[in-house]
């Protein structure tokens, strides 16, 4: 069928469908005269903008390094019900994570994009994009608002920024790294762009107690790897790791 006809099926424009097939998210159109494999759609990104129920921890944005990929545009063509059906599953990928068709077309490679990540008196943020090398990742977050009283924290208590960055560079025996919170707060308490090095700030109860803490720029060891996380969120066993980055060096 033409393209008009297959975006009508679809509920999606012809232009949107062309963009789709741009990014290789359609089964390979076969040679003249030869065989081609069909090319399926990639699984859902593995972090980007998600959360690990039942481990006591969660993540929003993160990159490690990885081998980037391009997705490659077709020719026209007659669309077939195997690249409807290619579609269909890759929409319905799409709306169950939340995710763009890049980041399902570059799924366990670079770079990963979620539109925003969004969890009820929980968790809120605009666009998420982490990006990553063979020796090089980098994580953004933009829009952020955390409500800290779901962890346990007195209510109001907040987590803000408008961004916050964390990147990390492997040269040799060295690893370059950082982080960035712009415009960023802590129960309204104004955070510095440029954080030392695991700033922790404590987050008390309405008796002053400590229950947790906040660390920003948080650099350390997390599986045999330097991680770098721009905002690091422990209350009680929950765990949030908000903007993290992941070295290929090995620490030993």
């Amino acid at each position: 069928m033409r393209i008009t006809e297959a975006a009508r099926r679809l509920d999606l424009t012809p232009r949107m469908l062309r963009y789709r097939e741009s990014l290789g998210l359609l089964p390979a159109l076969r040679p003249a005269g030869g065989r081609g494999a069909a090319r399926r759609p990639a699984g859902a990104p593995e972090r980007a903008g998600s959360s690990r129920a039942g481990s006591g921890r969660a993540s929003t944005g993160r990159a490690s390094t990885g081998r980037a990929s391009t997705g490659r545009a077709g020719a026209h063509r007659q669309f077939t019900d195997a690249d409807l059906a290619a579609v269909a599953l890759g929409l319905s990928l799409e709306r169950r994570y939340d995710i763009s068709p890049v980041a399902l077309a570059t799924a366990q490679h670079t770079p990963v994009v979620a539109a925003h990540a969004k969890y009820t008196n929980f968790l809120a943020t605009g666009l998420i994009v982490d990006w990553a090398s063979q020796t090089t990742s980098h994580s953004r977050v933009n829009s952020l608002r955390v409500n800290l009283a779901a962890f346990g924290a007195p209510a109001g208590t907040t987590v803000r920024a408008s961004k916050i960055t964390s990147w990390c560079r492997a040269s040799g025996d060295n690893a370059f790294r950082g982080a960035s919170i712009v415009g960023g707060s802590v129960d309204g308490t104004q955070l510095p762009v440029q954080s030392e090095l695991n700033t922790v700030l404590v987050i008390r109860n309405r008796a002053g107690a400590p229950i947790g803490s906040v660390t920003l720029n948080w650099q350390g060891d997390m599986g045999g790897h330097l991680m770098v996380i721009a905002i690091y969120v422990t209350l009680g066993p929950e765990i949030l790791e908000l903007g993290a980055a992941q070295c290929g060096k090995t620490v030993e």
